[in-house]
């Protein structure tokens, strides 16, 4: 058992193999920290930006643990885990929902207007495999989905 150094941490995540944790401060910084070396070893926001914790169970670490999805109020954003650079803009806006499949290779992600699948299972940019627009019988919210 150890303890991290962190200021005022608000949530963390720790990824499926136990080498990694992303630990954010009520200041919505969020660092990537390495386990093993017990530091952090990228800053992947630096406080100007809201980042909300993990909906219910919803995995922030691939299940590889090699890609790290963060929800803002505006966007879902992934970032690779061994870099911390961040891949691309998933294009939603509101009501941001990501999941994992259970093998890590596809990202699922949904919001108020769109439902996407994407290819992340190289170590390059995702790649969107599916878009759809959410119907209207899906409730404006997605409540009756």
């Amino acid at each position: 058992t150890f303890t991290l150094d962190a200021d005022a941490p608000y949530s963390f995540a720790v990824s499926p193999d136990g080498r990694r944790a992303v630990v954010t401060t009520g200041a919505s910084q969020v660092r990537l920290w390495n386990l093993d070396a017990r530091r952090p070893t990228h800053e992947l926001f630096a406080g100007l930006t809201y980042v909300a914790p993990p909906a219910g169970d919803a995995p922030v670490f691939s299940a590889d643990g090699a890609v790290v999805v963060l929800t803002t109020h505006a966007a879902v954003r992934p970032f690779d885990a061994a870099t911390g650079r961040e891949f691309l803009d998933l294009g939603h806006r509101r009501g941001l929902t990501p999941r994992f499949s259970a093998d890590g290779r596809t990202l699922a992600t949904t919001c108020d207007e769109l439902r996407r699948t994407w290819d992340v299972s190289a170590a390059r940019k995702p790649a969107l495999r599916t878009s759809d627009p959410r119907r209207a019988w899906e409730g404006v919210c997605g409540d009756q989905a």
